[in-house]
């Protein structure tokens, strides 16, 4: 038993110890600091590579032009044929400092501020054990990830609740970092989650420059615009939204159709969507994959939401398009078939082009509109799912009575378009056109 004494004595001592700790580790990141900035104008800069290619209807195409946005930074650049190869020269930051330091780092979440899911990523320049744990502005954990790791760059993504502000606290070999992620506090659910993405090897973690003064640092968010022209000569494009981290090759898979003027993608629950103008309607040119109650993957798989988007009972379609945008009613279906000769034709010039995603034989199928429809099937009221490849069909604000909604259906063996009505029970797929 230790007197009162010794217990003063021993409180000096260790008070003295942190003190000292304190000062060192202070002067350490002093050091650090300094170092770093000493290898930031000193080293030389390496490159990586994006090297742009597109597709269409599973065969090479040759690109007119690619634009590439930093959707973090702002700026674009733009690259013409035969030139297809965006090269980005690096800096060291303090991502380089870090992992020499700590051995990881924990890259910035993107976007941020978000709504409905962000990103962030852990590079590791080393195996080992790694947690981790998201809390919110009270301190409560309410996410926690643990596991022995490879070196390389590790993905998560998180999933909020109705709180505005998260902390992800990161733990690797006993060293801990911490970023601060900002939710718009009304897209996230009670189903609050972090999932683990995988894991890309990776040999160097730096931020970039671009030539031509586009900036880019790691964990900044690009999107790609790649633009062509079809076998038939229809003006074509797709996007695609990156986080890049080394050499790649970026594949376009170009549709017909050419965004809205003035509002070339959406961007609504943390997702990109490509817009197409046809005639004086800006339409969605793809299917709206936002989770909501009473919307269902095809066969419950996470795949099939990603490729063909949601399917959605009519009460969820009637909600569901973002500010700005609605479902079409009756009237809008009916401008886009009589601008695409009719219904009984404009299907062919609505369905994408070939056989890769349709049934045979899906022709003449030209989609020189651009609408770029997929066979998205549909959900059967008793929760069964069917014709997905051979169906596709899309809700009109419309109602026929208390308990049926019109819709439009499009089949691969055929060029018509046919409009009739339905249960609102059905999960089927949603469009949103632009407001007037």
């Amino acid at each position: 038993m230790l007197n009162n004494g010794a217990l003063f004595y021993l409180s000096l001592i260790s008070g003295i110890y942190f003190y000292n700790k304190i000062v060192v580790m202070g002067r350490y990141i002093v050091f650090c600091l300094i170092m770093g900035m000493f290898t930031l104008s000193m080293a030389q800069k390496p490159v990586i590579n994006l090297k742009f290619s597109a597709e269409y209807a599973g065969s090479y195409l040759e690109l007119d032009s690619i634009v590439i946005k930093n959707l973090t930074q702002g700026g674009d650049t733009v690259l013409m044929y035969p030139d297809t190869t965006l090269k980005l020269e690096y800096n060291t930051d303090i991502a380089e400092t870090m992992l020499e330091k700590d051995g990881f780092y924990v890259h910035p979440n993107s976007p941020n501020p978000f709504a409905g899911q962000t990103s962030f990523d852990v590079a590791a320049n080393r195996g080992g054990q790694l947690s981790v744990g998201i809390s919110d502005v009270y301190g409560r954990n309410i996410c926690f990830f643990e596991r022995l790791i490879s070196p390389g760059l590790h993905r998560f993504d998180f999933f909020p609740g109705k709180d505005k502000l998260y902390f992800a606290n990161v733990n690797f070999e006993n060293s801990v970092q911490c970023i601060k992620m900002l939710s718009d506090g009304l897209s996230g659910s009670n189903a609050i989650k972090l999932e683990y993405k995988g894991f890309t090897k990776q040999g160097e973690y730096k931020s970039t420059t671009a030539k031509s003064g586009f900036k880019y640092a790691f964990g900044n968010q690009l999107q790609y615009l790649g633009y062509a022209r079809s076998p038939q000569f229809v003006p074509g494009m797709d996007m695609i939204t990156d986080i890049p981290i080394g050499n790649a090759d970026i594949v376009f898979e170009i549709f017909e159709g050419l965004p809205c003027p003035g509002t070339p993608f959406l961007f609504y629950g943390a997702r990109y969507y490509s817009t197409v103008q046809i005639g004086n309607q800006c339409w969605m040119k793809e299917n709206m994959a936002y989770n909501i109650n009473n919307s269902f993957c095809y066969e419950n798989s996470t795949s099939n939401c990603e490729k063909y988007g949601r399917l959605y009972k009519w009460t969820a379609a009637s909600i569901v398009c973002p500010d700005g945008w609605h479902l079409p009613d009756n009237d809008e279906w009916n401008e886009l078939f009589d601008l695409l000769g009719g219904m009984g034709f404009a299907a062919g010039k609505m369905k994408v082009h070939g056989t890769v995603y349709w049934d045979p034989p899906n022709s003449p199928s030209t989609n020189e509109s651009g609408f770029s429809a997929l066979p998205a099937g549909l959900r059967m009221y008793d929760g069964s799912y069917n014709t997905m490849y051979s169906h596709t069909y899309f809700w009109s604000s419309t109602e026929y009575d208390a308990s049926r909604a019109w819709e439009v259906a499009l089949y691969a063996v055929s060029i018509g378009a046919t409009m009739s009505h339905n249960t609102k029970e059905w999960g089927i797929s949603v469009r949103c056109v632009k407001d007037e």
